[in-house]
């Protein structure tokens, strides 16, 4: 037959697809069996701006959008904006210039002036023009700018002091339409002016509003119909306030009426001659009231902000030390914040609605978020950090499979921890150096709930820091004695807490009971490793071991220490428990120090048994850990080569021990290891980087084909079975597999094993009628455990293998209800099943007999007249089958009007034939012959008088 090209070219895209779809063996993408770098946090824009060192945020508004605009000094500066409030910021405009005010209009035109100019933005911040410079003359500096929207062209006032001796400054305005272009003096006189504002209503009432000071004392003034009125700052005991900058602060409803609200925040440059002062409006030419609210807030307020309504103002103040104040209730009463925004001093606040944000300047400053009105404060971008600095240790989140939270902890001029949620995507610094008068952080650890406790040293007793949010607060656990870096913690809950302390000549371990710390003598060595049972609210067991290898346990939560056989180990020893303590009684110890190796000790035993043989000698152990599945982990210290370091790995405590350093580069050190499910994360210190690897080889192989204890395989040729493939499915990291078959379920001298990258192998060679068994498992880069066992038998042999169909004879036609089926006999065969159906494709089966003795048998069931059917056979032995027959076809005779005629007794002969020899009798073949005779003239008989009945 010709083959024509559209033929072809068909065939050649079904074997195209054929090979997309078999599955590659070889080793999946980064993270699988291979190690990867998780991000850490990164700067400026490679870090999404999260992190901008050197820098301050000195401004911090928002538009009619709800998009925060933040001006940036220092490396990378300029302004920047989110897109929406919860938003990252980019920036938007490139500058080197020192703003003292940004404001934004209703209509999204951005003004930010100098200390000698005033620019002007009309494309969202793109560009800058400068629209105006030197109000007042050359001296002159501006502090602070108002802007008053018009349709037809805005009014800027600037507030302007004066450098030079003797000399004032003033309020300036500059009206955008005039042709002049040139400041207006409003005449405020002898005084130098600190900050401005227009009434919402300057077009009718021509009023401004200033904050003024002549040196020494300070004033508010106001400007109506053309003359300045002034209104004395005092403190309670009525003396003067002296200001150097300050701010006015009006509320949104803010309205020339009388008794309208403004707050002023004072900076005296003086940090307890600072302030808060409320202030009432009164229609000119009455002057405004002011008097001081909140007489112990005497520090330097250089920033505030208002939300609400008049009777119901939430005010949140920040100042020259760094410390924010809220008050809920217009600036009655007024709290401090728990948690403070880090840096020198707060240098802008805005408030949102709910979410409070806020600038500071200084080491460690950038834009904070509260979202609990000011008390507590997290940071969210353009913090002047570096990064997480050296790194310490990763600890990540018991639910990390679906919550992706890790955290790190790190040192950067002081210990700084940070949090991400998205798997290093984007991180967030949750505690900054010197929070809480921290100076050192000995240790963090987290609970199976996800509480996160932190060890801390001041410079007075330690605290342990706890949060049950993911450090956006903490609660303050004072401590009884001073920690210092050697303390551990140990962590069931709150009440469940346990640390150790070491003086230098004497240990304790420490327990909480009924809120109360009591100190259990623990040696004169100081204590490296504290531990908790996997089971401690039942069992109540922690483990403690010394420097020089002493272990001590205790079974009632601390109260009370007894010893364990010393360990062979001396240093920092790291202690874990067997996950399935409770049972096995097992603990596992190891420590740095060169070919010290790893110990196991059993409750009950006498010693610490050795377990690491096999790896390198020169291997330091710097983590430990054990998975709920025994499998055991331990990173290694030692410098990455071709034979040395990486990650160790033992399936069980009586298996071979592998390193895996895949991903990792030469002269590459692991610190410390943490485990949750298959992942793994560990520190590269010696390229400061977080490393995790999946062991997805730690899984099963899982088999496919055969089924098991499938039965009848093979094909028989030569005295022997071949054709059998083995099949499995793939693990993401697996380079290779190593399968095993053997006749017995025991595979230690398997008949058959060998390695390959494929997911498959071809078996020859098999003896007939056996059962075997067999297994995978992934081979490389490291071994995994063992699938399943599964069992296949072979089909049966001889110079038969399947049964060959003789009657009804293919294509038969005119059959009776119920036919004599036949078969050619199998050797070694036992029984026989046999299967009907109205298809061949055996969907619709109306006939399945199995266990036939014989290799014949006749229906009890009668079919149906007229109908094609099809039929099958195999045969069967006690472990085994053979394939199944051709498939046979034939037809039932239509319905006739005379009975059915006795179909004959089949003969049923079950020995083994080298050809088909069924012997009749000579008088039983002349009785047939006869009788079939007999039928055949009835039957001719009947259709030629059916036919003559029809043509009459």
């Amino acid at each position: 037959m010709k083959t024509t090209s559209f033929t072809r070219l068909a065939a050649s895209l079904l074997l195209s697809l054929t090979f997309l779809l078999i599955p590659n063996p070889h080793p999946s993408a980064a993270a699988d069996a291979r190690w990867s770098e998780i991000p850490l946090p990164r700067t400026e824009a490679a870090g999404g701006w999260a992190l901008a060192p050197g820098t301050d945020v000195t401004h911090l508004t928002t538009d009619q959008y709800g998009r925060l605009y933040a001006w940036v000094t220092g490396d990378g500066g300029g302004l920047f904006r989110t897109n929406t409030s919860d938003d990252k910021f980019t920036r938007v405009y490139a500058s080197i210039n020192i703003p003292v005010a940004l404001n934004i209009t209703a209509e999204g035109h951005i003004y930010y002036a100098t200390e000698t100019a005033v620019f002007r933005s009309i494309d969202d911040g793109g560009t800058f023009q400068q629209i105006a410079s030197q109000p007042g003359g050359p001296d002159k500096q501006v502090t602070g700018m108002s802007i008053y929207r018009r349709a037809q062209g805005n009014l800027i006032a600037v507030s302007v002091t004066d450098t030079a001796p003797g000399m004032s400054g003033g309020v300036y305005l500059y009206d955008e339409t005039a042709f002049s272009g040139s400041w207006i003096d409003t005449g405020i006189g002898s005084y130098d002016a600190l900050d401005v504002s227009f009434s919402p209503t300057f077009e009718t009432d021509r009023t401004l509003l200033a904050l003024a000071t002549d040196g020494n004392d300070t004033f508010i003034m106001v400007f109506n119909a053309g003359i300045w009125g002034q209104t004395e700052l005092k403190h309670d005991d009525t003396a003067s306030v002296t200001a150097i900058a300050g701010n006015l602060v009006l509320p949104e409803d803010f309205a020339l009426l009388n008794n309208a609200q403004f707050y002023v925040g004072i900076d005296s440059g003086d940090a307890d001659k600072g302030g808060v002062w409320l202030g009432f409006y009164q229609a000119g030419p009455q002057l405004p009231v002011v008097f001081p609210i909140a007489s112990n807030l005497n520090e330097d307020f250089t920033c505030m902000s208002v939300r609400g309504l008049s009777g119901s103002y939430s005010l949140t103040g920040g100042t020259a030390s760094g410390n924010v104040y809220n008050s809920a209730d217009g600036g009655i009463n007024w709290q401090t914040a728990v948690r403070n925004p880090a840096g020198d001093s707060i240098s802008a606040l805005t408030d949102l609605g709910g979410t409070v944000y806020a600038a500071s300047s200084g080491a460690g400053s950038g834009i904070y978020k509260s979202v609990d009105q000011g008390s507590t404060w997290l940071p969210t971008a353009l913090i002047d950090q570096n990064g997480a600095g050296t790194l310490v240790k990763v600890l990540p989140s018991p639910n990390y499979a679906s919550d992706q939270t890790l955290y790190v902890l790190g040192f950067n001029s002081g210990h700084t921890l940070w949090l991400t949620e998205n798997a290093g995507l984007s991180w967030q610094m949750i505690l900054d150096a010197g929070e809480y008068g921290i100076s050192e952080v000995p240790q963090i650890t987290i609970t199976d709930s996800g509480s996160l406790y932190i060890l801390a040293q001041t410079s007075g007793n330690g605290i342990c820091l706890i949060s049950d949010n993911k450090g956006t607060t903490f609660e303050v656990l004072d401590l009884p004695v001073p920690i210092n870096n050697s303390s551990r913690l140990a962590v069931e809950n709150t009440n469940q807490l346990i640390f150790s302390t070491d003086d230098g000549t004497l240990a304790q371990v420490w327990h909480r009971d009924a809120q109360f710390f009591t100190p259990v003598a623990a040696g004169d060595q100081r204590i490296t490793a504290l531990e908790l049972s996997p089971a401690f609210t039942t069992d109540q067991t922690l483990v403690a071991t010394a420097d020089d290898g002493k272990v001590l346990i205790s079974t009632n939560a601390g109260v009370t220490f007894t010893s364990l056989p010393d360990l062979p180990l001396s240093g920092e020893i790291r202690l874990v428990f067997d996950p399935d303590f409770s049972t096995s009684g097992k603990i596992y110890a190891a420590n740095d120090s060169l070919d010290k190796g790893i110990h196991r000790f059993t409750i009950g035993g006498t010693d610490w048994d050795r377990l690491d043989s096999g790896l390198p000698a020169d291997t330091l152990i710097s983590g430990l850990a054990v998975t709920r599945d025994n499998i055991i982990y331990a990173s290694s210290y030692t410098e990455i080569s071709d034979t040395t370091g990486g990650l160790i790995r033992a399936l069980s405590d009586d298996a071979s021990w592998f390193l895996t350093r895949a991903g990792l580069p030469d002269g590459a050190t692991l610190e410390g290891i943490a485990v949750i499910g298959r992942q793994i994360w560990t520190l590269d210190t010696t390229n400061q980087r977080i490393m995790t690897y999946t062991d997805t080889l730690a899984e099963p192989v899982q088999l496919t084909s055969p089924t098991a204890a499938a039965g009848g395989l093979g094909d028989f040729s030569s005295g022997a079975i071949s054709g059998i493939n083995l099949k499995w499915q793939s693990i993401s990291g697996a380079g290779s597999y190593e399968w095993q078959v053997n006749d017995s379920t025991g595979m230690s001298s398997p008949l058959f094993e060998d390695t390959t990258t494929a997911l498959t192998a071809k078996l020859n060679n098999l003896e007939p009628n056996t059962t075997y068994y067999w297994r995978v498992r992934a081979a490389t880069p490291v071994p995994g455990p063992w699938s399943d066992k599964w069992s296949f038998t072979t089909a049966l042999g001889g110079t038969f293998t399947v049964p060959e169909l003789i009657t009804p004879a293919p294509g038969a036609v005119d059959l009776g209800l119920r036919p004599i089926f036949q078969w050619r006999p199998v050797s070694d065969a036992d029984t026989y099943d046999l299967m009907v159906a109205t298809d061949s494709g055996f969907a619709g089966i109306i006939i399945n007999q199995t266990a036939i003795a014989g290799n014949a048998w006749q229906s009890e069931t009668s079919l149906e007249a007229g109908k094609t059917y099809y039929w099958k056979v195999r045969a069967v032995s006690t472990a085994t089958n053979s394939a199944w027959s051709a498939v046979s076809g034939f037809a039932v005779a239509p319905p006739v009007a005379v009975p059915e005629p006795p179909q004959p007794t089949p003969t049923v002969t079950t020995t083994v034939p080298q050809g088909l020899e069924m012997a009749i009798p000579e008088w039983l073949g002349l009785t047939l012959a006869g009788m079939g005779g007999a039928i055949v003239l009835l039957l001719l008989v009947l259709a030629v008088t059916v036919r003559n009945r029809r043509v009459l």
